[in-house]
């Protein structure tokens, strides 16, 4: 839809009824335009100057439909009879001739003054005709607001790791109109997405070969390191100039050396890990942090955005990782104390699912207790967990790591890796790791 034209009525009615209810001595519109919340990169004079250039034609129409000079003109000098050297008519109690006399028919002035003067707030966050969006290849772009055709955003992708995320995340990238090629060890798993219109590749390497963009999510660091630097791997396989983005939680001094190789040949990578579990990603809400050159993100964020609304870039190499790490510590003592405290309620007496649905409607709730909590109800617990005992135990022990490495005290990471050691001892490790619960139920004499 084409943007419309700021010489349109209603932009300069708005403009004249501002510009009346503006403060004397005051920019127009006031303080408000120099206060309003910038987006990234968003430049503020334009919105500006295209109000003054606005106001400027509105009182040239103004005074030219009136018949009269515009006051700022030399014309404006000559007298009420238009006549050089007779004076306008000054009005009671204005002996000085300052203030400009009102013409029959015009709108009160203390009407206007009372006005909002909201209304330069509405045209200064008046959006821009297009915002565009560079592609991967750094040659397309597209407008927001116009249609485009598929071709126009199309993006080849690579994709490594077609597990539990990963296989999520395909159908996404393919839902948004990017063709995507995918590997993962075992070809069974990716059956479905093949069925589904992804092609297969034989190796990461050659998932990569065609691709702007290769993303892999995998188990932990070696596999990172096996799938990307390994000879079949994405390195050589990806074109110069290419980008690769692993979405696995690994330690960040491993992403680093793997981003330095990747630099060396010319090529980038970002850490990108997902926040979120099977749960989130198929909703369309889980997020993306990323690490590394700042141009690298820019490139990429429009394909981001199909995987998940809320993307955002937390700094350089390898601090994407210790984000995610710092993120999954918070995530896993949430969830084990949530399981101490309904553990606790239970062995005063109150009902489990009493105590559940009071946390949640408490201010105590999150989204993580909201799907997660009721699994700890009879019956409730998925035979396929979101995220098992192990999975979750080996997030802990990077936070335990990088506590080390950083000096930075982490305990609550230290209790929670013990609570799934007492997990592993009871043999429920292979239960989604909210089964913490029932350890503090064994605990506490209740079997």
């Amino acid at each position: 839809m084409q943007a419309r034209s700021w010489a349109s009525p209603v932009p300069l009615l708005l403009v004249l009824v501002c510009r009346h209810a503006a403060p004397r001595g005051s920019a127009v519109g006031g303080p408000f335009v120099n206060r309003r919340v910038m987006r990234p990169g968003e430049a503020l004079a334009p919105s500006i100057c295209a109000i003054r250039m606005a106001e400027r034609s509105a009182m040239h129409t103004l005074y030219r439909r009136r018949g009269s000079a515009n006051p700022r003109s030399p014309g404006a000098l000559r007298g009420a009879a238009g006549c050089a050297g007779v004076a306008a008519p000054r009005a009671a109690g204005d002996p000085a001739g300052l203030r400009r006399p009102r013409r029959r028919g015009s709108m009160p002035s203390v009407v206007l003054r009372r006005l909002s003067s909201s209304f330069v707030v509405l045209l200064a966050l008046r959006p821009p005709a297009s915002d565009r969006v560079v592609s991967v290849a750094g040659e397309r772009t597209y407008s927001a607001s116009a249609p485009q055709n598929q071709e126009s955003t199309q993006v080849e992708i690579g994709f490594v790791g077609l597990g539990d995320m990963g296989s999520l995340i395909v159908p996404r990238l393919m839902a948004a109109g990017h063709r995507v090629t995918g590997w993962n060890r075992t070809r069974g798993k990716a059956e479905p997405l093949i069925a589904a219109g992804m092609t297969f590749a034989d190796s990461p390497r050659a998932a990569a070969a065609n691709a702007e963009l290769v993303f892999s999510i995998v188990t932990d660091g070696a596999a990172v390191e096996h799938v990307a630097l390994a000879p079949d791997g994405i390195l050589a396989g990806l074109r110069e100039g290419g980008i690769y983005a692993d979405m696995s939680t690994i330690a960040p001094h491993v992403s680093r050396g793997v981003a330095e190789r990747f630099a060396a040949g010319g090529r980038f990578m970002l850490d990108a890990p997902i926040s979120g579990s099977p749960v989130t990603v198929q909703a369309g809400q889980a997020s993306v942090m990323v690490g590394g050159d700042e141009g690298a993100y820019e490139r990429i964020v429009p394909v981001l955005q199909a995987i998940g609304p809320k993307v955002m870039r937390v700094g350089g190499n390898g601090l994407a990782c210790q984000m995610k790490i710092a993120v999954n510590l918070l995530l896993m003592v949430e969830v084990i104390c949530f399981g101490e405290a309904v553990a606790l309620a239970e062995k005063g007496g109150v009902a489990r699912e009493t105590a559940v649905d009071a946390i949640l409607r408490s201010v105590a709730a999150s989204p993580v207790l909201g799907y997660r909590g009721p699994f700890i109800l009879e019956g409730k617990m998925p035979a396929k967990p979101l995220a098992d005992v192990t999975l979750q135990q080996k997030d802990m022990l990077l936070a335990l790591d990088l506590g080390r490495r950083l000096g930075s005290p982490v305990p609550l990471a230290a209790a929670a890796n013990e609570m799934m050691n007492a997990c592993r001892g009871l043999g429920i490790d292979h239960r989604d790791f909210v089964a913490a619960h029932e350890v503090y139920r064994r605990l506490g004499g209740r079997s």
